[in-house]
């Protein structure tokens, strides 16, 4: 039998893929779960996991959400705690919760903690004036992975403080407070009404480059491939990255054009579906288009987050993250360049929105932008982009009319706005904890296999750029890899899933 290249090349895959799992201890932690799995222990609602030698207990929960369980075990400290007690230490994101013990308590406050329930770990610092609380959590699909903001430090100190007010069941939203909200755009381009109605408009359409043919098939092939609008099911999975890190946005608002998802519990009171013809004169097909018209949404909060749907959350996340006040933003720059010049003939459509971007910025503030904006989570002012189509109404006319992308587009929500509002003094540059993966790159698999193992990122994008020859295998990987990273149910998925 005869192997190509390409034979060859995908064998190689899989072996450096299987050897870089060995190497990660990623085999290791399998075998260990598919043992604990086969000995349940005699708690019911607890679960073995951890070394084999030294197992350690995780409490089961139906709830994954990060912020309940950080806020429950707090509250399970303090009550355990009792009158020993001296002060809570204000909420700080992305560190452990911390209460303070006068010293002279020690022995009563240690004797209080060895009473918690088994899946609370203790850990006593070498000066033993600090002792950190680690609980251990688990849903149905096995051991949910640690990070140190759910855990508890004690710290025993010489002078008392004055106490403080606890409220445990709050989320931290350190100096951001009041509502946030969600907003997604969602396509499933497999849907045969969807394809009708994109294949007529395609027909009635034709290109605004002043130097191409008047045809349809003169778009840019970006703007009408059909990666654009293709659906693995990746809006579900990253809502279950919602629920999991980042539960404390009011409403989640999802953009369609007369689609709804089949798992999706339309009635869930946190979900509301937005149709294009809400906040759009019709359909389009052209995600800067609808990008300009979101702040249009009825009761839309002042601030919120934009998300494509091939974006995640990937560990627990705090409105500060995207917020540096109740006034201000934050947004995520780039390394990746804008080219100086115009518009080109040949400019990828989310190039050419760029540069228009960038000519606006320049004329009105006399800034020059010279890189984009990172693929994430991208933090709204509406209040900005009101201002924005005030100032720049024909701009939003012609891109929101444009049914495919275009040459002419500007890309207000992930890019304009950004910039828009940092030149107002009400969004800063910041960084951000993130990866951008397309799905058909070479190793991509790998790339995933190492992501779900280590959990590293805060948000990632896993992204499809292009049809390629190899995009079944491509999303086999990343449908594998989304139910092994969130395998829970989110509160708004149907019963029946």
């Amino acid at each position: 039998m005869t192997r190509t290249a390409g034979d060859v090349g995908q064998l190689t895959s899989r072996i450096g893929r299987v050897l870089a799992k060995v190497y990660r201890g990623d085999m290791h932690r399998w075998a260990r779960e598919r043992v604990w799995a086969a000995m349940p222990t005699r708690r019911p609602g607890f679960l073995r996991h951890g070394p084999l030698l030294r197992p350690r207990l995780a409490r089961v929960v139906d709830d994954v959400d990060r912020h309940r369980l950080r806020a429950e075990g707090l509250e399970t400290i303090v009550v355990a705690l009792g009158d020993l007690v001296d002060s809570v230490v204000p909420d700080q994101p992305h560190m452990p919760r911390q209460v303070t013990v006068p010293v002279q308590d020690r022995a009563g406050a240690l004797s209080a903690l060895s009473s918690l329930p088994p899946h609370w770990r203790r850990d006593v610092s070498d000066h033993e004036r600090l002792v950190t609380m680690t609980p251990g959590y688990a849903s149905a699909a096995g051991p949910i992975s640690r990070e140190s903001d759910l855990d508890i430090d004690v710290i025993f100190t010489e002078n008392r403080t004055s106490p403080q007010v606890l409220q445990p069941t709050a989320p931290c939203h350190a100096d951001v407070d009041g509502v946030i909200d969600l907003v997604y755009t969602w396509v499933d381009g497999s849907d045969h009404r969807w394809r009708e109605r994109r294949q007529r408009a395609l027909r009635s359409v034709t290109d605004t480059r002043p130097s191409a043919p008047e045809t349809a098939a003169s778009h840019h092939p970006n703007a009408i491939d059909d990666a654009r609008f293709a659906d693995t099911d990746e809006l579900r999975f990253s809502l279950r990255s919602v629920a999991e890190f980042a539960n404390w946005v009011r409403r989640i608002y999802i953009v369609t054009d007369s689609q709804v998802p089949e798992w999706l519990d339309v009635n869930h009171p946190r979900i509301v579906l937005v149709d294009h013809h809400d906040i759009l004169p019709g359909s389009v097909f052209n995600s800067h288009a609808i990008e300009s018209a979101l702040h249009r949404i009825p009761g839309l909060a002042e601030r919120y987050l934009y998300l494509n749907d091939d974006v995640f959350f990937g560990r627990i996340a705090y409105p500060t993250d995207f917020f540096r006040s109740n006034t201000m933003a934050r947004y995520f720059p780039s390394d990746l360049p804008v080219p100086a010049g115009p518009v080109e003939v040949d400019d990828p459509p989310i190039m050419a929105a760029a540069k228009n971007g960038r000519d606006i910025i320049s004329d009105r503030f006399g800034t020059t932008i010279t890189t984009k904006v990172r693929h994430t989570v991208h933090p709204q002012l509406r209040s900005v982009i009101e201002q924005m189509e005030r100032e720049y109404p024909e701009q939003f006319a012609r891109v929101g009319r444009s049914l495919f992308r275009s040459d002419t587009d500007i890309s207000v929500a992930s890019s304009l706005h950004h910039w828009y509002a940092s030149a107002l003094g009400k969004a800063v540059p910041s960084d951000v904890d993130y990866l951008y993966l397309n799905i058909t790159d070479r190793g991509a698999g790998q790339v995933l296999d190492a992501l779900a193992s280590l959990r590293r990122y805060s948000t990632f994008c896993l992204n499809q750029e292009d049809s390629t020859p190899g995009i079944r295998c491509a999303r086999a990987d990343l449908r594998r890899f989304l139910e092994r990273y969130f395998p829970v149910p989110a509160p708004w998925e149907k019963g029946d899933r």
